[in-house]
């Protein structure tokens, strides 16, 4: 087993790091880590020896780069994950997630096809070979939007007249 994915309540930084001491499979904490304070909240107490970094829940790819460096200082595995982003989404967790392996290898990141959940995706994501992504090499984070399908999703407008009496 590769670690025990947040076995305890997301707040209690404490008690994982107790668990953590008892325990010989790591602790890999995910909900846990909703700042870049929480990070290292959790790595003072060594609650984890594995972190779940979500840029969208530590506050953007900036938080999430301060986070992993000071995972990386600590020591502690990092990889990144997502949430049910669209493609334009999850491809900018990509890029952030080769962009870190970079400074400190982490594990495989948890960054499949949005496809497994979205009907449309104006944006897509790069194509999935045996559970593998390759990250793009041109510049951007993914392909682009495509303008068909970003028009049949477009959102109609009605205009209606204020009326005062």
């Amino acid at each position: 087993m590769l670690c025990l994915e947040q076995p305890l309540p997301p707040a209690d930084l404490v008690a994982h790091a107790e668990l953590a001491r008892q325990l010989t499979v790591p602790i890999c904490l995910d909900e846990s880590l909703s700042s870049p304070r929480r990070v290292l909240d959790a790595l003072r107490n060594g609650s984890c020896q594995v972190a779940c970094l979500k840029p969208g829940r530590l506050g953007g790819v900036r938080a999430t780069r301060l986070a992993h460096a000071a995972c990386a200082a600590a020591g502690v595995s990092v990889f990144v994950g997502g949430f049910f982003e669209a493609g334009l989404g999850r491809s900018s967790n990509l890029a952030l997630a080769a962009r870190l392996s970079e400074d400190a290898p982490g594990l495989v990141g948890d960054l499949g096809d949005p496809a497994r959940y979205l009907v449309v995706d104006p944006c897509g994501y790069p194509a999935v070979h045996d559970g593998w992504v390759r990250v793009p090499d041109q510049p951007g984070v993914g392909p682009g939007p495509d303008p068909v399908t970003l028009g049949e999703l477009e959102a109609q407008r009605r205009w209606f007249p204020a009326t005062y009496t």
